[in-house]
């Protein structure tokens, strides 16, 4: 993989810890990692989709169905 995919993969990791210590975390306080978890996702996702959803857009090679 190149220094993108392992970027991305590790960024997501990080949202997904966050994520998993807002939900340690009391009510009023989880907020604030909740909140980060969320937007690390969302940068994470774009440029894995860039670069990566295209494949899933086109047709097989072998030209079968699915």
């Amino acid at each position: 993989a190149d220094g993108l995919t392992w970027a991305v993969f590790w960024s997501i990791q990080a949202a997904a810890l966050a994520r998993m210590i807002a939900d340690l975390l009391p009510s009023p306080i989880a907020d604030r990692p909740m909140l980060a978890a969320a937007l690390l996702w969302l940068i994470s996702i774009l440029p894995w989709a860039w670069r990566y959803a295209p494949w899933l857009w086109r047709p097989r090679a072998d030209g079968k169905p699915g």
